[in-house]
């Protein structure tokens, strides 16, 4: 194929991809076309050429992979597991794209599977003895992890001394913390990303401790009924994130609008919240923010009303049947609230 009939290849499958296939593949391919060109210019100064990105099957063990040549005779596609990207594996994602978690898997896949584009475009080198992650991909990934705060890997353990040395079939997941991908990924996904030994699968819904506390205090109060509401509430909540495909409003989730759309204007939080019940709405906000189990917003909702809450818009933006993420204006403001009250060492 000529370097013209190639380029016009890409464009008209690029232009397909971005604008005339059905919608939400349409969203998620053009993302992931953004995530690349952002890597392509920070990452690899611009010297690589746009590839196929394409979703598909791929081996048991592998979430993508990257090949010199596309079905069409072209130069370069990228390929990921159509089970990942569009959440059909339930043993893999909770929440699938675009939830937070989820996308940072798949964009840290994307990554990876670039600095191999890299290796085979400009660098020439397959690296086939080390399955496409030798010393020359070794070095691309280290430079890059360096920049992002990651560790070292390497091509492959060569002694009893190395054994515990994360290799780089598995970066950059199997760099980062498993916190980094929050609730949307299951414990087996991270792993088989990670390149390590399928972990046993685990509720990967399991309650925040602020839930908890917050349903104890119910009981003990004798309020059954509320605290039954509250666990139904929770619960028709996580089925909504299994099986509804939303897209995020940006507008609503930073603040810029209330969730009628008319402007938000100036919200007011009282500090006396976050101390209520021994902290219990601090809590559940930080589990929030730390596992990014977003579902739990509408519990942080409960325990703010419990506490004195009575301002309808925080308590609506948590109820909101819309995908969360740490943009969230109010679980933002409630951490910096609590920063703010918290005492320094001058006043120790």
């Amino acid at each position: 194929m000529t370097t013209a009939a190639h380029m016009n290849e890409r464009r008209g499958y690029t232009d397909f991809a971005t604008r005339l296939a059905d919608e939400s593949y349409r969203s998620l391919m053009a993302d992931l076309y953004d995530s690349w060109r952002n890597s392509n210019r920070e990452l690899f100064d611009g010297k690589l050429v746009e590839p196929h990105l394409a979703f598909g099957r791929t081996a048991p063990r592998s979430l993508g992979h990257c090949a010199a040549t596309t079905g069409y005779g072209g130069r370069l596609e990228i390929t990921l597991s159509e089970a990942l990207v569009f959440g059909t594996n339930r043993d893999w994602t909770v929440r699938p794209w675009p939830a937070e978690g989820t996308r940072s898997c798949i964009e840290d896949l994307l990554l990876r599977l670039t600095v191999r584009q890299y290796c085979l475009e400009v660098l020439e080198a397959p690296e086939r003895g080390y399955r496409g992650f030798g010393p020359l991909f070794v070095r691309e990934a280290n430079r890059i992890g360096l920049g992002l705060g990651l560790a070292p890997v390497v091509e492959r353990r060569r002694g009893p001394d190395d054994q515990r040395e994360p290799l780089a079939s598995g970066w950059p997941h199997c760099v980062r913390s498993r916190r980094y991908y929050g609730a949307d990924i299951t414990e087996e996904l991270f792993a088989l990303a990670a390149g390590r030994p399928t972990a046993a699968r685990s509720s990967s819904a399991s309650p925040a401790p602020g839930f908890l506390e917050l349903l104890q205090y119910l009981l003990l109060a004798g309020r059954v009924d509320d605290a039954r509401q509250m666990i139904d509430r929770r619960l028709e909540w996580l089925r909504l994130l299994r099986t509804t495909s939303w897209r995020p409003r940006l507008a609503v989730e930073e603040g810029k609008q209330d969730t009628d759309g008319r402007p938000l204007g100036e919200v007011t939080f009282d500090p006396a919240w976050l101390a209520w019940n021994d902290g219990t709405v601090r809590r559940i906000a930080e589990s929030v923010r730390e596992e990014r189990t977003y579902g739990d917003l509408p519990v942080l909702a409960d325990a703010l009303e419990e506490a004195g809450c009575s301002d309808g818009r925080i308590l609506l933006h948590l109820r909101e049947r819309m995908p969360h993420s740490s943009r969230c204006w109010v679980l933002r403001l409630l951490l910096a609230l609590d920063a703010q009250s918290r005492p320094t060492t001058e006043d120790t």
